[in-house]
C-alpha cells in the first residue's frame, strides 16, 4: 500500500485574496475567469488600434500592397517584412495635447476609466474588438455579448464578465 501525496500550487491569479493554496493552478474557478479577462484587457490595451475605456476603434492601420511599392533591394524586402503599415485615426480619434485622444474623454492607451466609459455603448464595440482578434488569428475566443452583459449586471465584476463571456 503506498500514499499518494498531493501537489499543492499557489493560485496563478495576481490578485488572488486567497491565504491558502489548493490543487489546482488557480483556487476557484472565478480565479481562473478573473484572469482569463485581465488577460483580454491587457491584450487591448496593447494593441493600440483600440481604445482601453470605451472600446471604439482608433486607428486603422494598412500596408500599402507590394505593387505600389518600388523595388527594393534584399535588405530593403526584410525590413519591409518588418514593417506593420500606415495608420489613420477613425472618426473616434484626434490628435490632441496628449497625442491619440479618443471621444470618449480618454488620452491614455495604457489606462481604462470607468466613468467614462459608463457614459458609451462599449459592450458592442468590446464585442467588436474581439471578432478582430478572432479574425486575425490573435486569439481562439469568442465573445459572448449576453453572458457578458448578464455576469457583469450580477457581479459587477469587469474582469470575471470578461473571462466569463470568452469562450472557445
Amino acid at each position: 500500500m503506498s500514499s499518494t501525496r498531493s501537489q499543492f500550487y499557489e493560485c496563478s491569479h495576481p490578485e488572488c485574496t486567497e491565504d491558502h493554496s489548493r490543487t489546482a493552478s488557480y483556487c476557484s474557478p472565478e480565479c481562473r475567469l478573473k484572469h482569463k479577462g485581465r488577460k483580454a484587457l491587457r491584450n487591448i490595451k496593447h494593441d493600440h488600434r483600440f481604445c482601453s475605456t470605451c472600446y471604439k476603434p482608433l486607428k486603422v492601420v494598412y500596408r500599402p500592397a507590394d505593387s505600389k511599392t518600388p523595388k527594393l533591394r534584399k535588405k530593403a524586402l526584410i525590413i519591409r517584412e518588418a514593417f506593420a503599415g500606415f495608420q489613420d485615426f477613425t472618426e473616434f480619434a484626434e490628435s490632441g495635447d496628449y497625442g491619440l485622444e479618443c471621444d470618449c474623454g480618454n488620452v491614455d492607451h495604457y489606462h481604462s476609466e470607468p466613468d467614462f466609459r459608463d457614459q458609451e455603448s462599449y459592450e458592442w464595440w468590446l464585442k467588436l474588438v474581439f471578432e478582430t482578434f478572432k479574425k486575425e488569428g490573435q486569439q481562439d475566443d469568442s465573445f459572448d455579448i449576453e453572458t457578458f452583459c448578464d455576469s457583469y449586471f450580477e457581479t459587477d465584476d469587469f474582469e470575471l464578465a470578461l473571462g466569463r463571456a470568452l469562450h472557445e
